[in-house]
C-alpha cells in the first residue's frame, strides 16, 4: 500500500489547485491527514493571550465570532477538494479544528457526501484488510475543546487496539527532530507512551510545522510530513515504512 501524508493545512487554499495534481500524480492508495484544516488564528490567539496573562479566556469576542465562517469554509473546501479524487483517505481534527462539536457536525456531513472520506477519531477502521486509527487534537494533561482541542491521554485507549497498521496523531511524540519547531519541541511524552502501549507500524503525526522527518520510536517508524501551508507532504510504502519521501505540493 502507498500511503501519502498530509497534515496542518491551515486553509491555505492557493494550494489546492497543485495539491489536487499532486493526487492525480501519484494516485496513492491511501490518503492520510493528520489535522488543522482550519485556520483557527483567532482563538488560538486568545487562548495563548489568556494563559500568558492569567485569565480566563473570552469566547465572545467580535474576532473569534467573525472567524467562525471561514474556519468553516476552510474545512468544507479542504475535503471538497480531497474527497473528489476517490482516494481512500482517513483523517482526524488538529488542535485547531474546534469547537469539537462543531468540527464533528461539518465532518458527518462531508462523509455522507464523499463515501471516501473517513474520520477516524478515537475509533479505528479497516481499509483494504489495513487496520487505521486515529486521535485528534492536542494530547496533554488538560481538557479544551472550544479555543483549542485538547484531550488527556486517559481518555484515548478505550476505543483503540493495540497492533494497528496505521496511527493516526496530530500530537508529535518527543523526539531528536519530528517535532522540534523553530528550535522548541512540540511533542507530548504522553505520545510516546500511547505509542508504546498500541504499538502501531506506521504513525503520522503533524502539529510541529517544521519538522519534517521521520524516525523510530520502539517498533513504530513515526512520520510528520510537515506542513501543508508550507507545501510539504510525504510518501511511504507501508510494506517498506523506513523509506520515506518528502515532497513539495
Amino acid at each position: 500500500m502507498r500511503i501519502m501524508a498530509i497534515s496542518d493545512y491551515h486553509g491555505a487554499s492557493d494550494l489546492l489547485f497543485s495539491l489536487g495534481h499532486k493526487l492525480e500524480e501519484i494516485t496513492p492508495d491511501l490518503l492520510v491527514f493528520c489535522g488543522d484544516a482550519m485556520k483557527g488564528y483567532a482563538r488560538g490567539d486568545e487562548w495563548l493571550a489568556a494563559k500568558r496573562e492569567n485569565r480566563p479566556p473570552v469566547r465572545d469576542k467580535p474576532e473569534i465570532r467573525a472567524a467562525f465562517e471561514e474556519d468553516e469554509d476552510c474545512l468544507r473546501q479542504f475535503f471538497a477538494e480531497l474527497g473528489g479524487h476517490k482516494i481512500p483517505i482517513v483523517c482526524i481534527p488538529g488542535n485547531m479544528d474546534a469547537p469539537l462539536d462543531r468540527y464533528l457536525t461539518i465532518m458527518r456531513e462531508l462523509v455522507t457526501q464523499h463515501p471516501n472520506l473517513q474520520l477516524v477519531h478515537d475509533k479505528e477502521v479497516d481499509i483494504a484488510g489495513v487496520r487505521v486509527g486515529g486521535f485528534g487534537g492536542e494530547i496533554v494533561e488538560e481538557t479544551e475543546e472550544f479555543f483549542v482541542l485538547m484531550s488527556p491521554a486517559d481518555t484515548i485507549l478505550k476505543n483503540l487496539n493495540p497492533d494497528l497498521d496505521i496511527l493516526l496523531l496530530h500530537s508529535p511524540p518527543v523526539m531528536e527532530r519530528i517535532d522540534l519547531d523553530e528550535g522548541a519541541h512540540k511533542g507530548s511524552a504522553l505520545v510516546n507512551q500511547f505509542i508504546e502501549q498500541l504499538n502501531p507500524r506506521l504513525v503520522f503525526c503533524g502539529h510541529a510545522h517544521r519538522a519534517q522527518g521521520w524516525e523510530l520510536l520502539f517498533n513504530s517508524v513515526v512520520i510528520n510530513p510537515g506542513a501543508l501551508k508550507y507545501g510539504n507532504a510525504a510518501i511511504v510504502e507501508l510494506q517498506r515504512p523506513t523509506k520515506v519521501d518528502f515532497l513539495k505540493i
